[in-house]
């Protein structure tokens, strides 16, 4: 198979976060690697048939009644492959200069735990040696040069200055990431009663199955009359909400924290039944009120804050509440999920995270339910991060819950 470009890696990046059409992949390309390579939208219609054509993507045709058919684009695994191998490859001197290192580490959690530190460490040895470079040039001019050459000599020093001081927190945050990564792997692999997610005590594992047969898994954490579905994000699975699952057993909820069809311990499905995610959480509600709920709440983080509408809109009897944090709205038609809510919901998004707080307030505007709340806090965090290390975004759910 030939190389790819880089906006050929930069779409299959994008598709690798879900089924998407060529307009939604635009979509998520301005919020997204739209910081760092923006390429047209007409770019990304000829990238996607090349893809498909190199086995990297599938496509499936959807007819619609009112609108013109379109088509979905997922990834492969031999897609899955050539991403991997693309985040891992570190360059010294890219042909795209910074955009190259800033996308790997966009893409990072595509390949190994400690892919994105490594373009990380890179990255920071370009940046010196341009910041070394210009010094010299800067040291270099005559004394009648004029202050234009030395304004712009400037300010290249100054943002790379600034880089490098993000960088070393960047840096600091990954090996934190890579950490709790090892961490899982060692929990998973030693033989002292955890489950197989390696987060959790074995004690709480469950397994059910949803509508259509699909077998699903789980794990509580706590008993209570109150329960809450934990749905996690598309790079997920229980895990993600381990540490809040237990926060939430300890003030009396009865948490239980799902794994999508295709995550963690849960089964696949077909590849047109892959998207029922509304369908598992409505299997989670059912356990849930088989074990002694009263009332269920629905706590979801991006792909999961979508699914959780969907699920809010269609579970019958309908749960007590919806919770959506960075919810991305071109994900599971979110925003006809939830113009169709008919219980209260709120929403969540950090401020700095890159198009969460737009779509947040897309989707708050898009719902008729008149109990509804929108809260955006100043913070980078997107998802489940929010409301791990979030004080403010924790509490507005606690709240929510105990209203």
């Amino acid at each position: 198979m030939r190389p790819l470009t880089t906006t050929e890696h930069a779409v299959l990046g994008l598709i690798a976060f879900g089924e998407r059409s060529g307009y939604d992949l635009a979509r998520g390309a301005e919020w997204s690697v739209g910081a760092m390579w923006a390429p047209s939208r007409s770019q990304i219609y000829k990238v996607l048939p090349r893809l498909v054509a190199l086995g990297c993507a599938r496509v499936r045709a959807v007819e619609q009644e009112t609108r013109p058919d379109k088509a979905l684009y997922s990834i492969t695994r031999r897609g899955r492959e050539t991403l991997r191998a693309w985040v891992e490859e570190v360059e010294d001197e890219p042909a795209g200069g910074s955009s190259i290192f800033l996308m790997k580490i966009f893409f990072g959690w595509a390949g190994p735990p400690d892919a994105a530190t490594r373009q990380l460490e890179a990255y920071e040895a370009w940046l010196r040696r341009r910041r070394a470079r210009f010094e010299t040039m800067a040291a270099g001019l005559p004394d009648d040069e004029p202050v234009h050459s030395r304004l712009a000599l400037e300010h290249a020093l100054g943002r790379i200055s600034a880089t490098l001081v993000w960088a070393a927190s960047a840096r600091a945050r990954l090996a934190a990431v890579v950490a709790a990564s090892l961490a899982l792997v060692l929990l998973a692999a030693s033989p002292n009663g955890s489950a197989l997610d390696g987060c959790s005590p074995r004690a709480g594992d469950v397994a059910f199955r949803a509508a259509d047969g699909v077998r699903l898994a789980g794990h509580v954490f706590g008993q209570g009359r109150v329960g809450v579905v934990l749905a996690h994000q598309s790079n997920g699975t229980t895990c993600q909400w381990s540490g809040y699952g237990r926060r939430l057993a300890r003030l009396g909820y009865m948490p239980l924290a799902l794994d999508f069809r295709g995550h963690g311990g849960s089964a696949s499905a077909s590849f047109a039944a892959s998207l029922r995610l509304g369908g598992d959480l409505a299997a989670a509600v059912r356990y849930l009120r088989a074990h002694g709920a009263r009332k269920v709440y629905l706590v979801g983080a991006s792909m999961g804050g979508s699914a959780v509408l969907v699920g809010g809109a269609n579970i019958r009897p309908p749960v007590d509440g919806v919770v959506a944090v960075s919810a991305a709205d071109y994900l599971l038609d979110a925003p006809g999920a939830a113009a169709r809510l008919r219980v209260p919901v709120l929403y969540l998004a950090g401020s700095r995270d890159p198009g969460a707080a737009d779509q947040a307030r897309r989707l708050f505007k898009a719902t008729h339910e008149r109990t509804k709340s929108l809260g955006v806090y100043d913070d980078w965090r997107h998802g489940v991060d929010l409301v791990d290390g979030n004080a403010a975004a924790r509490s507005r759910v606690e709240r929510f819950l105990a209203r």
